[in-house]
């Protein structure tokens, strides 16, 4: 093999590893979403955003043992309420004063947790706002 074709050979190599290709880099390759359905942009997975009338995602889809958290982003106070009565949040305020993070002395958002231990859809609703605000996580075993 001529020196020249060596070099390439081993410049192609390096470049296919350093790229993650042709062998394992140590980093996560997996691009699925773990939690909600989302889009770019959106809150983290397991987390629904309360803003306005709609919940972001208004569909998620988690495993058994997972946990979501409903935040309100919005201007208005909301609820996150299980149509069957599985969950309830109660009245989640809106930030208020210093903008959604509470500075300038003003208050956070409010938010809710809640650890989904079974299978199952469930729908859930705004009380304030039960038909334009609709949501609906659904649980895998």
């Amino acid at each position: 093999m001529k020196l020249g074709s060596l070099l390439s050979s081993a410049l192609v190599a390096g470049l296919v590893f350093a790229c993650g290709g042709g062998g394992s880099s140590g980093y996560p390759t997996s691009t699925g979403n773990s939690g909600g359905t989302g889009t770019t942009g959106g809150p983290a997975p397991g987390n629904v955003s309360i803003v306005e009338y709609s919940y972001t995602p208004d569909t998620i889809t988690i495993k058994a043992g997972a946990t979501v958290t409903w935040t309100n982003d919005g201007t208005m106070a909301h609820t996150a309420t299980a149509d069957g009565g599985a969950f309830d949040s109660g009245q989640l305020s809106a930030p208020g004063g210093g903008g959604g993070y509470g500075y300038g002395g003003g208050t956070g958002a409010g938010s809710f947790s809640f650890t989904f231990t079974q299978a199952g859809t469930f729908d859930y609703h705004c009380t304030n706002h039960p038909t334009l605000l609709k949501g609906t996580v659904i649980v895998t075993p």
